[in-house]
């Protein structure tokens, strides 16, 4: 995962989690196969 798409997804859960919702990141580097 690109650090820009890393910094995005933890800005989401972030705002996500403000409004009250369980997140849960998984910003591993790994490869889907």
């Amino acid at each position: 995962m690109a650090e820009s798409s890393a910094d995005y997804a933890k800005q989401v859960a972030e705002e996500l989690k403000a409004k009250g919702l369980r997140v849960n990141s998984d910003l591993r580097g790994e490869k889907i196969t």
